[in-house]
């Protein structure tokens, strides 16, 4: 079976709000440490917290220049052709943190579940129960909100509720339209990369090769061995550029969110948001743009 993208290194907010960096070292330890025998990642629908029916199993965690790569195993038939329809488009990864009481390898994060989202659980038949009854207690739970456009709506409306009620120069104090322009637009920039990566349980149709290409054995291995040593040298720029990426990104969140609290501090000095709100939306905020370019890794959940 074809190995679903469940992750990637860099800065995420998980479905409770909380943002952590991960390094490329910390997501190859996490591939590195995954171990069916001491804990087999159940393939579930959504997030569940409880006992709740397992759809499959995740048999392999490797690592590659996209990130986690996850290999399903033992996939329930009735599942997997919903899966085809396109019945659940999203997958989102949950972890154990490193110092989660429930972890089986404690020191790096541990796949806990690989949750399928975007529809209504269905009557399956033949499912296995799986019962999650650790501490939930350091479980970092990823899934990139559905919904966006709706909370751009609200938001939207929310800004045209303080035009009536006080003025649009106070409005764009509080909620600016570029801000709720730029939610819509990375909402449909997730729409847009949702069939591209759609996650799959066929393996790939590999081309044959049916005609004599003239060569001797000892060119095709030189051949072979010329390919190898290109791939290789690839494969070490493209390391070396995600990593000075990752921290590029990096940086940038952390002046954007300094930027942001900046601003939000003069409206609380305003008395136009409460205090209490402004870590809320000092997160929110910096979201929308940390996001950006990020694969989805899931729905939220209700």
């Amino acid at each position: 079976m074809q190995a679903i993208h469940i992750f990637r290194p860099g800065t995420h907010t998980d479905a409770a709000g909380q943002t952590t960096d991960f390094s490329e070292a910390q997501v190859r330890a996490c591939a590195d440490a995954y171990d069916p025998s001491l804990h087999e990642a159940p393939i579930v629908v959504g997030h569940p917290s409880d006992n709740a029916p397992a759809y499959g199993w995740i048999g392999q965690l490797a690592f590659s220049d996209n990130g986690l790569q996850a290999e399903p195993q033992q996939v329930d038939t009735d599942f997997e052709a919903l899966v085809k329809e396109g019945r659940y488009k999203k997958v989102s990864a949950s972890f154990y943190t490193p110092e989660s009481p429930g972890n089986p390898v404690p020191g790096v994060y541990y796949l806990r579940h690989v949750g399928f989202l975007g529809a209504q659980l269905p009557a399956l038949k033949g499912l296995k129960p799986v019962s999650f009854n650790e501490q939930e207690e350091g479980v970092l739970e990823f899934s990139a909100p559905y919904d966006t456009l709706t909370i751009a709506s609200v938001f939207r409306q929310l800004r045209e509720f303080l035009i009536d009620k006080f003025s649009r120069e106070e409005a764009d104090e509080v909620i600016a339209s570029w801000a709720i322009d730029e939610l819509e637009h990375s909402a449909r920039q997730e729409e847009s990369t949702d069939a591209s990566i759609l996650p799959a349980f066929s393996e790939p149709n590999p081309p044959e090769c049916t005609e004599d290409n003239g060569m001797t054995q000892e060119e095709l291995e030189q051949k072979h061995a010329e390919l190898a040593e290109r791939e290789a040298s690839l494969a070490a720029k493209e390391s070396s550029f995600s990593e000075r990426e990752t921290a590029i990104t990096a940086s940038e969140a952390a002046i954007a969110r300094q930027s942001i609290s900046a601003e939000l501090d003069t409206l609380v000095q305003k008395g136009k948001l409460l205090p209490a709100h402004k870590d809320q939306m000092v997160a929110f905020m910096a979201s929308l743009d940390t996001e950006k370019g990020v694969v989805s890794f899931g729905e939220g959940e209700q």
